[in-house]
């Protein structure tokens, strides 16, 4: 009776046969196609990443690492800020015509 009449084994195996059934096919599938780009991504970012840390190593004294990691980090475009902070608008939105809170009378 712990096992419910052996209902949940019965249930549970049916899922794993049901589960496989259907994505076992969609994994090899998968594996297939895009097994072989993503090794060569994976080699190649294993590359890039030796020829990094090499670099950072040889690195003159003058320049600390922490100075180059944090100039690897920085992104391309800065994200785009609120809109509240664009227009300068935090806490005073009603000053603003162009803002649509304004409209809306929110303080």
């Amino acid at each position: 009776m712990s096992e419910s009449l052996g209902l949940l084994d019965w249930l549970d195996e049916r899922y794993v046969t049901a589960n496989r059934a259907v994505l076992d096919p969609l994994w090899q599938w998968r594996r297939r196609v895009y097994g072989a780009p993503f090794l060569t991504y994976l080699v190649v970012a294993l590359i890039g990443s030796v020829v990094a840390l090499l670099l950072v190593a040889h690195v003159p004294a003058t320049t600390s690492v922490a100075a180059v990691a944090v100039a690897g980090r920085l992104p391309l475009r800065p994200p785009r800020p609120h809109r509240h902070f664009r227009l300068g608008a935090v806490s005073c939105r009603r000053l603003i015509p162009g803002c649509p809170e304004a409209s809306r009378g929110q303080p």
